[in-house]
């Protein structure tokens, strides 16, 4: 953080000087956040009031969108039945080598040599044992709750595709970001994937915006056929980008760039429709609004 200079008894005062350049390190910052996270919770409701007081908020559109941050849990601490069962199997697989080989040394004559041999033997099978012990216990652990993943750093830390097939385990904060001035409307912190988020932020954007109707942009890994009911039965106008089609290729940027322009159609819509709603010719919106996005290329789900 940067500080400005400042008078003090008639001299210039570095602030950093004054403090021996002294700041607090990223673990201090982290246990503060921890140790507040309800306080700063209140913080975002008082500003977001804020906003609306000083309609620094639009209150027609959003745009939702997962934001994926890694946390402090390896992929190898990470388990899922699949997994699981993998580590079990090759851990059978080495134990029946090492019961082979112990075999072999039964017939042999015994003497120093084998005796380190079957000492170091032992202690493989002893450790294989324990690791499998291990796996087991999290088997049980999978198949008595209703989770699909355990993580054994970070309880609640999940495995998330990123992109391009890359997996990272941590978390997927939701947020729903209004038009205007692209200020945050409303956030949540997730373990899941953006697949069935669509509704349920759009619930809380509404509930913030204090608004009955709204309409929402997001990308296609929320298209969900449930997700868009849903939106639709609680007055949520959703505008969705389309999975794309069984057997057809479709890069990153193109999503990126599709997503962009529908993002800038819409917007443009809303900023004439503004104008128009001013000027009073409020007959021709429904026309035009057809006719807008008529010509729009993109492939988009509208509920």
């Amino acid at each position: 953080m940067r500080f400005k200079r400042c008078t003090f008894a008639g001299q210039r005062v570095n602030p950093q000087h004054a403090l021996n350049y002294q700041q607090p390190c990223y673990k201090v910052i982290a246990d503060f956040r921890k140790d507040n996270a309800g306080a700063l919770r209140g913080v975002f409701r008082q500003l977001n009031q804020l906003c609306l007081d000083m309609n620094l908020f639009g209150r027609e559109l959003v745009a939702i969108d997962g934001s994926k941050f890694r946390a402090q849990n390896s992929k190898k601490n990470n388990y899922n039945a699949a997994k699981v069962e993998r580590h079990i199997k090759y851990i059978d697989k080495k134990l029946e080598e090492y019961f082979e080989a112990a075999d072999k040394l039964d017939e042999e004559e015994q003497g120093e040599e084998q005796a380190e041999v079957w000492e170091a033997l032992s202690g493989r099978v002893e450790k294989l044992l324990e690791r499998r012990g291990k796996y087991e216990g999290l088997e049980k652990r999978l198949e008595q709750s209703e989770e699909r993943q355990i993580s054994t750093t970070d309880k609640d830390a999940r495995a998330l595709p990123l992109h391009m097939g890359i997996v990272e385990v941590g978390y997927n904060i939701q947020t729903a970001t209004s038009d205007k001035h692209c200020l945050i409307a409303d956030y949540e912190v997730t373990n899941e994937k953006d697949e069935y988020a669509l509704a349920k932020m759009g619930r809380r954007a509404k509930a913030a915006l204090s608004v009955k109707e709204l309409e929402a942009l997001a990308d296609k890994g929320y298209h969900t056929g449930e997700e868009l009911k849903n939106c639709s039965e609680e007055g949520i106008t959703t505008y969705v980008l389309l999975h794309a089609a069984e057997g057809q290729k479709e890069g990153v940027r193109g999503v990126r760039a599709d997503l962009h322009e529908l993002c800038r159609r819409h917007a443009m819509w809303h900023n004439l429709r503004r104008v128009l709603s001013i000027v009073g010719v409020n007959a021709l919106l429904e026309r035009l609004k057809s006719l807008f996005f008529g010509i729009s290329r993109l492939s988009a789900w509208r509920v």
